[in-house]
């Protein structure tokens, strides 16, 4: 399964016409998780001819019951030994039943979807990549 969309690489580099290829689909119902992993192209016939693909990402649909903050701080101390803020993360998360919603049981094999298919669905939702 693929994507084709327009889009621009970290570099900087457009791709009017990317192709985007789910490599994998990893499915943990325990834990409720998908790991999805993408391989971008120029377009189909840079992946069709076996060229490295400009970016690979991995993406995580994950159950969050609800709304949550984390922080992460790197400190260190100025030239007089005071503590210091050297950098900051602050990444939010909000409430999102993403793998109920696209890959719980229900919604895979008895409507013939598989979980490649749902990852797509997914990642377009999202406007990734």
């Amino acid at each position: 399964m693929s994507i084709t969309k327009s889009l621009t690489d970290k570099a900087g580099a457009p791709h009017s016409a990317a192709y985007v290829v789910v490599r994998s689909c990893t499915l943990d119902a325990g834990s409720k998780t998908a790991r999805i992993i993408i391989d971008l192209y120029h377009d189909a016939s840079a992946q069709a001819a076996g060229k490295v693909p400009f970016d690979t990402q991995t993406h995580l649909a994950i159950d969050i019951p609800e709304e949550s903050e984390t922080r992460t701080r790197v400190t260190g101390r100025d030239s007089d030994g005071k503590k210091i803020v050297v950098t900051e993360t602050v990444v939010t998360l909000a409430a999102s039943p993403a793998y109920t919603t696209y890959f719980a049981e229900d919604k895979l094999s008895p409507n013939g979807k598989t979980p490649v298919v749902q990852a797509e669905v997914w990642l377009k939702s999202l406007g990734i990549p």
